[in-house]
């Protein structure tokens, strides 16, 4: 049995008069140890994705449907008040988008973490005080930083704190949104290698979510890739990479910049821009409009999933 198991899961949102459909449907098999890689353009459903595996929603919710199963419990079951006490954070943990943004500016980050120790498990004052400068080491900061508030930390150490934060009660699942975004390449290279270390040395599942396809290739081990809300194509990393099948995928490897060799040509890019999520035929394939292997076929039949190899799965209906 698959550690997470995410099954024709949706969430909508109410925007006005309309309903966004930020996630429609989407199925996904993570293996406990495996780092899934979910990539895709921006406004393509990956942050709410993880929203609504954390099941950390805004107020403007309209659907929130499917199944989400971590082992053999659906999480998306249970009451709030046991998913906050026994999953959020101590289970599932997650390290927001713009989390340098996410700590308290009048706290120090000795005080957040301590507090969201014992928020979250039966630890007393001392024991939480511990434990958090042991989780600092590990991130590779100094103990000082304890004592210190966020303004007085750089970009890369408010990121290493967040990362501290979401791993300090050792949780099984980790999900991870854009952690390098905003930081410059070098203290990038340094997060994903800390993150790496840290998924393999506590033998995490995790899902780390990126627009970047060359760091997805560095981190994952599978990727799936999402386009409206949708899984278009998943496979492990290698074989993506070596023989992507959706023409969508196809078009996001081939804008990566590379290095070196022989140039061919102007820097690809994707023409058109993603469809709107309130309006629009969504029984139909949604990327036809922007695809160059469009059929007839594809303006009336919304594609599933498929196999189209071994662990390598595709919708599309180039691929029946």
């Amino acid at each position: 049995m698959p550690h997470l198991q995410v099954d024709s899961l949706k969430l909508y949102y109410r925007k006005d008069s309309s309903v966004v459909r930020a996630v429609d449907g989407v199925e996904l098999d993570v293996e406990r140890g495996e780092t899934l890689g979910v990539v895709g353009e921006s406004g393509c459903g990956k942050s709410s994705l993880a929203a609504a595996i954390f099941r950390s929603f805004p107020q403007n919710v309209a659907l929130f449907e499917g199944s989400v199963k971590l082992g053999d419990v659906d999480i998306t079951r249970i009451g709030e008040e046991e998913f906050r006490k026994d999953y959020r954070w101590r289970r599932i943990a997650m390290v927001p988008q713009s989390s340098m943004n996410s700590l308290d500016p009048i706290y120090t980050v000795g005080k957040q973490m301590v507090e969201t120790i014992q928020e979250h498990s039966d630890m007393n004052e001392r024991e939480a005080k511990e434990l958090s400068e042991e989780m600092l080491r590990e991130v590779e900061l100094p103990v000082e930083v304890f004592n210190r508030y966020p303004f007085q930390l750089s970009g890369g150490q408010k990121q290493r704190v967040m990362i501290a934060l979401a791993l300090v009660l050792n949780p099984e699942l980790l999900i991870a949104d854009e952690p390098t975004t905003a930081l410059d390449v070098v203290v990038q290279s340094k997060i994903l290698r800390l993150l790496l270390r840290l998924s393999s040395e506590r033998r995490m599942t995790s899902i780390y979510i990126t627009h970047d396809m060359g760091v997805v290739s560095v981190v994952a081990s599978k990727v799936a890739v999402m386009y409206a809300g949708r899984i278009v194509e998943v496979a492990p990393a290698s074989e993506l990479f070596a023989n992507p099948l959706h023409p969508y995928t196809q078009k996001l490897i081939s804008c990566i910049p590379r290095l070196g060799g022989k140039r061919e040509g102007e820097l690809r890019y994707i023409p058109g821009t993603p469809p709107s999520l309130t309006e629009g035929n969504f029984e139909s394939c949604l990327f036809a409009p922007r695809c160059e292997r469009v059929m007839s076929e594809c303006s009336r039949i919304r594609p599933k999933l498929v196999k189209a190899g071994d662990e390598h799965y595709v919708a599309c209906l180039l691929y029946g």
